[in-house]
């Protein structure tokens, strides 16, 4: 029997398509990324969505959109069936949205297989102070957030979990860096 108990949404795009919702430029180009949703429609799907009893995983990978999640989530309240909502990605998170999430039990689903596969990309379109804030799995675990990894499959060639457990305890990319 399949058992679906989740609901997925986009907060926002990609950073190697500079589509991300980030705070500052793109290295590349004077974009900040976009929200895929205003706030007020997305939170009232999600309110929909949570008071029907359903988890939600919403894509969240610029430091905006995990504002935004973060913001949604906590207006929810307790989930009627105490599950935890999850941020898909959580890719730039400050000090603050990571203690944030883990006070309000948000599970995280990074996926660290990328630091590895799309490192170069990443270095070439955020700018240096994001840059140590990109998939920063061991302060997720240090703050307290639970984390489950995610390969993203199809979205990178590599979806062997060991290859990403590399990437998450070295965070080489292609190149070495």
């Amino acid at each position: 029997m399949l058992h679906v108990d989740t609901a997925k949404f986009l907060a926002d795009g990609g950073l190697s398509g500079d589509t991300a919702a980030l705070s500052v430029d793109y290295r590349h180009t004077p974009s900040r990324g976009l929200l895929r949703f205003e706030h007020d429609e997305l939170a009232a799907l999600c309110r929909e969505s949570h008071d029907a009893g359903w988890r939600i995983a919403t894509h969240a990978i610029g430091d905006v959109a995990i504002d935004q999640m973060l913001d949604i989530y906590e207006a929810l309240g307790p989930h009627p069936r105490l599950l935890g909502h999850r941020i898909e990605h959580l890719g730039l998170p400050s000090a603050a949205q990571l203690a944030r999430a883990a006070r309000l039990g948000v599970i995280a689903a990074p996926q660290s297989i990328f630091l590895y596969e799309l490192g170069v990309n990443f270095r070439n379109y955020l700018p240096d102070v994001l840059l140590p804030r990109c998939y920063p799995l061991r302060a997720m675990l240090d703050a307290g957030v639970t984390v489950a990894l995610s390969s993203d499959a199809p979205v990178v060639e590599n979806d062997n979990p060991l290859a990403g457990m590399t990437a998450a305890t070295t965070r080489k990319d292609r190149a070495g860096r």
